[in-house]
């Protein structure tokens, strides 16, 4: 897959990745297990109810029972979330970053969907009209914090969804460091300052994603295993990059 993958890249993105997974090794392999934990537990939903994979998948919950409609449009923006966490990581990889922290909002958006719909047939029957759930005066799942909510709406969005100053400028910081053969120490340092705050951040969402789903569907918890582990393991390497963010200037 890696292999593939660089093969597809462009020369400067093929330099991102490799420079990337050199500086950040730890941090890209402690995402991976996040998200293989995700895919797991979206997996073990489908097979529970396979229609959901199915051409047929959104007549099907139109015309489902309440509870099975709700579950059915939970799995599938899970899954959405899980999507958008994986293009997330690709793009950090290849020093997209600005586009990577906008893909994490969108997945921490997608989860808030799905638990409106998960407590709410009449959400979840709006979403398969194609329609926005109504959010005014909803009170989330606690996974799903106001700490967390509140770093999505503004941390998120202003360095990566809306084109704010952050967003602009954080995916030339990578960049300027791998179009140079001998980068200026300032540059290496702005880089290496701006990836780790996009790490932080996307790697935030993906340990919110995992508590969330395995906490909503406790069944999951017992069937992935290894998932409280991989929590654990995310929640130092936050720990870890916080620290060496509060160490430089944050960007």
């Amino acid at each position: 897959m890696a292999q593939e993958l660089r093969r597809s890249l462009s020369n400067s993105e093929r330099r991102m990745y490799r420079r990337t997974v050199k500086d950040f090794g730890s941090e890209i392999i402690c995402f991976d297990e996040g998200l293989n934990v995700l895919a797991s537990c979206v997996l073990i939903r489908v097979q529970n109810e396979p229609l959901l994979s199915s051409t047929d998948a959104i007549e099907h919950l139109k015309k489902a029972d309440d509870s099975t409609r709700s579950w059915g449009v939970w799995t599938l923006l899970v899954n959405h979330a899980r999507l958008l966490l994986e293009a997330t990581s690709l793009l950090l990889l290849t020093g997209h970053q600005n586009r990577a922290l906008s893909c994490a909002r969108d997945a921490f958006e997608a989860l808030q969907w799905a638990d409106i719909c998960l407590n709410n047939s009449q959400q979840a029957r709006r979403w398969l009209d194609n329609k926005k759930p109504k959010t005014n005066g909803v009170t989330y799942n606690s996974h799903l914090s106001k700490d967390t909510g509140d770093m999505a709406q503004r941390v998120l969005s202003t360095s990566g969804t809306h084109p704010y100053l952050d967003a602009c400028v954080r995916s030339l910081n990578a960049r300027a460091v791998v179009a140079s053969r001998r980068p200026k120490k300032e540059a290496v340092e702005a880089y290496k300052r701006s990836t780790l705050f996009s790490l932080y951040a996307c790697l935030l969402v993906t340990k919110t994603a995992i508590e969330y789903v395995v906490h909503s569907d406790t069944a999951l918890a017992q069937s992935v295993s290894g998932a409280a582990g991989v929590v654990g393991r995310i929640y130092s390497t936050l720990n870890a990059l916080y620290s060496s963010i509060q160490a430089t200037s944050v960007p």
